[in-house]
């Protein structure tokens, strides 16, 4: 039974070793994501978003299969998005670092991850559930496209990251 919860210090080794072993993966196969090695996301960034109560994980039978952060923090200019809907920070949740484990694909588990921060989203009033992507991530693509995120253009964020300078931009509306 999975269990998709908010982290706590206690969970910040075995999410922070996740993330590690994930990217290793990637690195020996494709790195759809861009994630770097022990770099981003990486268990200081899992301690900070723990520490600012945004860090969640998926659990099934005690390990960590799954991983994201849901926050406010748009981590960029997210003003240059061909939104369908105008909303200020704070008016809508935007997902990073989204990981599911790759012993795990296509058992689910980023649906219900993603099932659960658009519920998490509803109940605590946002407006939307926004996020952006490497453009050539086409797994994570046809995930968000199926679950209903909708396209909202590719766009520099002034991320300073000059291999993939643009993201792929998805948005959700609830209203």
């Amino acid at each position: 039974m999975f269990e998709i919860r908010k982290c706590e210090e206690s969970d910040i080794p075995a999410v922070g070793a996740f993330y590690n072993a994930l990217i290793y993966h990637l690195l020996q196969r494709i790195n759809y994501p861009k994630w770097m090695y022990e770099i981003y996301p990486y268990e200081s960034f899992v301690q900070e978003d723990v520490a600012s109560h945004c860090q969640y994980a998926c659990y099934d039978a005690g390990q960590v299969c799954g991983a994201f952060v849901l926050n406010e923090d748009p981590e960029g200019s997210y003003e240059r998005g061909k939104w369908r809907q105008h909303l200020e920070e704070g008016q809508y949740q935007v997902i990073h670092a989204f990981g599911v484990d790759y012993h795990r694909n296509r058992q689910g588990i980023g649906s219900r991850m993603l099932r659960y921060c658009i519920h998490l989203a509803q109940i605590q009033g946002y407006c939307a559930i926004r996020l952006d992507v490497v453009p050539g991530n086409t797994p994570a693509r046809k995930l968000y496209e199926k679950l209903g995120f909708l396209y909202a253009g590719e766009v520099d964020l002034d991320r300073g990251y000059a291999s993939f300078p643009t993201f792929a931009l998805y948005e959700l509306n609830f209203s």
